[in-house]
């Protein structure tokens, strides 16, 4: 099956290491991710809206920062970063 390996080297690391030895990698990734999704959300926050197409354009925007920002404090979460 795709991702699983029952040689006891699948996983971060291995079957024998621990979920907290992913840390070390995630928390850069996490911070890399944090930083984009503000960036991202300081520039569609500047978006002059004027006319509806645009505005609907911010609303999608805005919609898909707030799940990628969903997903990454979940991920932050879950590491304990």
């Amino acid at each position: 099956m795709t991702g699983n390996r029952d040689d006891g080297e699948g996983g971060c690391g291995g079957a024998r290491e621990t979920a907290a030895s992913c840390a070390g990698w995630m928390e850069p990734l996490f911070l890399m991710m944090k930083a984009k999704i503000e960036e991202t959300a300081k520039s569609v926050c500047e978006t002059d809206v004027k006319d509806a197409a645009v505005a609907e354009k911010v609303a999608r925007q805005i919609g898909v920062i707030a799940r990628s920002a969903k997903a990454v404090e979940a991920m932050r979460l879950l590491w304990r970063i």
